[in-house]
């Protein structure tokens, strides 16, 4: 399957859980401006936008939609610069941002310094990496700052609904301005990441984030890497929550770094091709709290050891199922590690669950994982929630150029057979909320007229 392909089919993957629970956008009770691409910047990929891009988002009010061709397709190989902007969309509405050059170390595709309440969404992202992935020459060290998205010093960012691909540097990444100030409540759900040159998503300077339910694969590095780069930076209360993990060359996560990294909740995810390698390790003279590795579940034995621990206050270790190729190797190997618990874990026959005998010091922490913190407009329950679509439009929607067509990709039987499965999902939402309306007034015909009676009057809207 070629890459166009491949990111077709991706994007398709991360719409069809939308369409099978049957959600509908919420609107808000004020609907944001939109502000819709000028037909004058050209979607068709055929020349480089990234000044037109740049002047049009900077014209768009704060609170505003920022609204792109649908489905268009704009060659930036610069970075589009949104600083200190405050309650900003930007709607990709299934556009892609792609580069051909190789640019120069630090060209992130977005970069976001500052600024608060950010939401981007349905956006796609193509790095210019043609080696990007698990190979070798996927990493390019003078290229590794080429980040498809970077977060500087953002309070209350949400990524919904993205699709990054074939970055020289991470996915995302999240870290502080040049003045100390940390990201902190960002959201990142429903994505697809596939093909990097350096990390996943990587964070150096960021607290109360939530990676939720994403699909990452392809990392030359880390899938996920909390790295501070000295003591004023780190990682704090990070929760990496029901994603769907792919092959990684280095580690799936990686807490290393010369700065604090805290209250990490790893929960719920599923890794294939991938085993669930990860190294906690402060600086010399540190330690770290509050590690939680709940209900992960690999499909690839670990070759050796697959969780090193280091000076660690408080670890959960449960319900993980990740088996280890070496009868008698460990499953974690804990060094000064004090309140940890690892119990009911499938690792196969003849795995301790540690290197050697634990000593009894500390406290065990709740074997609950904490709840993640509301970041970024997150529902409490963490549910699905689209961002709402619904907006007032200040100018006519542009007409659009379709995304040029590979001959390759001409009568597609896979992208048949996707249409057919979102057809189908809608039409069964829609059957189903059809049938619970019928329940409902069969079961209202059948109440006592006096029950009815008695019955308050629904409110109006």
């Amino acid at each position: 399957m070629s890459r166009r392909r491949t990111r077709r089919f991706l994007g398709a993957l991360a719409v069809v859980p939308w369409l099978i629970g049957g959600v509908s956008p919420v609107p808000d009770a004020t609907p944001p401006t939109v502000s819709d691409v000028p037909t004058t910047i050209d979607a068709t990929g055929e020349r480089d936008v990234t000044a037109e891009l740049q002047a049009f988002i900077d014209g768009v009010p704060d609170g505003g939609v920022a609204r792109l061709a649908k489905t268009g397709a704009y060659r930036v190989e610069g970075t589009l610069l949104l600083t200190e902007r405050n309650g900003l969309r930007i709607d990709g509405n299934g556009s892609r941002l792609f580069a051909t050059t190789t640019g120069e170390r630090s060209r992130s595709h977005l970069r976001i310094v500052g600024g608060s309440g950010l939401v981007i969404y349905d956006l796609e992202i193509a790095g210019a990496n043609p080696y990007a992935g698990v190979e070798e020459r996927a990493y390019q060290p003078d290229l590794a700052f080429q980040h498809g998205i970077r977060l500087e010093g953002v309070t209350d960012v949400e990524l919904a609904r993205v699709i990054i691909t074939d970055t020289y540097g991470d996915f995302v990444y999240v870290g502080r301005t040049s003045d100390g100030r940390w990201t902190e409540r960002v959201w990142i759900h429903d994505s697809v990441f596939a093909r990097s040159g350096r990390q996943g998503i990587a964070v150096t300077a960021g607290r109360d984030v939530v990676i939720e339910r994403n699909t990452i694969t392809d990392t030359r590095r880390a899938t996920v890497d909390l790295e501070p780069n000295g003591p004023t930076w780190g990682a704090q209360n990070i929760h990496i929550l029901d994603n769907e993990i792919g092959p990684g060359r280095l580690l799936f996560l990686a807490a290393a770094g010369n700065g604090p990294v805290d209250r990490v909740v790893v929960v719920g995810n599923q890794l294939r091709g991938r085993v669930l390698t990860t190294i906690v390790r402060p600086p010399d003279g540190t330690r770290r709290a509050g590690f939680y590795f709940v209900d992960n579940t690999s499909d690839t034995p670990a070759k050796g050891v697959p969780l090193h621990l280091t000076r660690v206050d408080g670890v959960v270790v449960t319900g993980n199922t990740q088996l280890v190729a070496t009868p008698g190797e460990p499953f974690v190997d804990a060094t000064d590690v004090c309140g940890l618990v690892v119990a009911n874990n499938t690792t196969g026959p003849g795995t301790p669950p540690f290197a050697d005998v634990q000593p009894a010091c500390g406290t065990p922490p709740p074997l609950e994982p904490p709840a993640p913190p509301p970041v970024a407009g997150r529902p409490v329950s963490g549910a699905v929630v689209p961002t709402s679509s619904t907006t007032t439009s200040t100018t006519t929607p542009p007409a659009t150029s379709a995304r040029p067509t590979d001959s390759a990709d001409a009568g597609d039987g896979d992208d048949n057979t996707i249409v057919a499965v979102i057809a189908f999902s809608a039409v069964a939402a829609v059957a189903a909320a059809g049938l619970i309306a019928w329940a409902v007034i069969r079961a209202r015909r059948a109440e006592p007229r006096d029950a009815r009676r008695r019955s308050p009057p629904s409110p109006t809207r």
